[in-house]
């Protein structure tokens, strides 16, 4: 990788100088969100039939055929055409595979993922989890249904698979993450607590309330040419960056890079319907 492509990555302002652009580019694209979530509700709920429209296409799909696509789904089966796999392999991995469905409720996040996909597009995110025991000595992957208005990537990608970075916005409460970073190296104390709060005007994608959590704001980041790792589990690298308080507020890594252990194609899985150009 040349030298000018990492020194790149690791500028704080240049990360979120395309964070920002990816932010506006999503804006951009979701302009008629609220308003087709409203019709979706119906004038019922709002108490206003000025904008009622009879052809409520999200309810349809939502409510006749989205659930007789999960109705039977998921189901995992497990072969391999190598002889040298044994078939009690196989149906060990098949039977592991399917109860980890239900222990992670893995068919609720499919059903959320198929509403956001009827109005824009549907984003999952494959993490680890600890599970098990007081300390949770034991890990195992987990998907995580995203907001939409939580996920971004490059601005200037034709495709997905272009794309040279992706990420995910997260809230959090700062006693909370700086309790969890004390625990785990790689974090940055002092410029957790350096960081801005979280306001509704961020873009959060949340329900507003006039409540006051001292929440902070960071995100999360994947970039896959970051990536110096020699086997076939380790693809790119997570940045984490945060904007620090005050006037003016500075972005600034708030935890060391790690390399990102999982699928060369990265931790996000855009489901969506049509392909369009650019």
């Amino acid at each position: 990788m040349a030298d000018l492509e990492v020194g790149y990555w690791v500028d704080p302002k240049k990360v979120w100088t395309e964070i920002h652009a990816s932010t506006e580019q999503r804006r951009g694209m979701m302009t008629d969100f609220k308003d087709r979530i409203r019709g979706y509700e119906g004038p019922g709920r709002h108490q206003d039939m000025a904008d009622y429209d009879p052809e409520n296409h999200a309810f349809e799909w939502i409510s006749l055929v989205l659930p007789q696509i999960l109705a039977r789904s998921p189901q995992v089966k497990v072969g391999s055409k190598r002889p040298q796999v044994r078939d009690w392999d196989a149906l060990a991995l098949e039977l592991a595979l399917n109860r980890w469905c239900r222990d992670t409720d893995y068919q609720r996040h499919l059903e959320r993922i198929g509403v956001y996909w009827s109005f824009f597009a549907g984003v999952s995110l494959a993490t680890i989890e600890r599970y098990g025991g007081v300390e949770g000595s034991k890990r195992r992957p987990r998907l995580v249904v995203l907001d939409p208005e939580q996920f971004g990537m490059d601005s200037l990608a034709r495709w997905p698979e272009g794309a040279r970075f992706m990420y995910h916005e997260c809230v959090e409460d700062r006693d909370a993450l700086l309790t969890r970073a004390r625990k785990d190296s790689g974090w940055d104390i002092k410029a957790i607590e350096r960081m801005a709060l979280a306001t509704d005007d961020d873009g959060l994608g949340r329900p507003k309330a006039p409540v006051n959590r001292s929440e902070v704001r960071y995100i999360e980041m994947w970039v896959p040419e970051l990536n110096d790792a020699d086997d076939n589990t380790h693809h790119g690298k997570l940045l984490t960056i945060a904007m620090a308080g005050g006037q003016p507020g500075s972005p600034m890594f708030i935890r060391e890079p790690r390399q990102f252990y999982g699928p060369a194609w990265g931790p996000y899985t855009l489901f969506h319907s049509y392909t369009v150009p650019r």
